[in-house]
């Protein structure tokens, strides 16, 4: 009588096995990385960077024209070619608060940005936020009063 499975066949099925596991465990798993830095590109470029630990942003751009802190919580209006994006930034996370794109997908279906990774586009207004755990562009911020309003 024939055998079902031959032993090669067990060998190739529990690699298989294997490395569907690590790939489940790799890529599905929740990362415990701590934001770090929230990061606004305009067309690629990185134009307003904010750390989470300091509490303090930095402009790089003059694209980004308006910065506001209250009550801790940091509001960063983007404005170019007669776009304009309003980001609001709190307790270690940031939303897009205010869009004048054609649809508003990056105000309504983008959830608040919690963890590392996350991204918030606008794509009509070439606008990306990125959640970092580390950042290998990161300008300098200086400690203690800020003015970050330097180009």
């Amino acid at each position: 009588m024939k055998k079902f499975f031959k032993k090669c066949d067990i060998i190739i099925y529990a690699i298989i096995l294997i490395i569907v596991v690590v790939l489940f465990l790799v890529f599905l798993l929740p990362k415990n990385s701590k934001v770090k830095y929230f990061e606004i590109y305009y067309k690629n470029e990185m134009i307003y960077i904010y750390d989470c630990e300091l509490k303090s942003g930095k402009i790089l751009s003059p694209k980004c024209l308006q910065r506001v802190e209250e009550n801790g919580k940091t509001t960063v209006t983007v404005q170019h070619s007669g776009c304009k994006n309003v980001i609001l930034i709190e307790n270690n996370t940031v939303k897009m608060v205010e869009s004048n794109c054609s649809g508003q997908e990056c105000v309504h279906n983008f959830q608040r940005i919690t963890s590392v990774g996350d991204v918030i586009i606008c794509v009509p207004n070439n606008l990306k936020i990125v959640a970092k755990s580390d950042s290998t562009n990161i300008p300098f911020i200086p400690s203690g009063k800020r003015d970050c309003k330097t180009y």
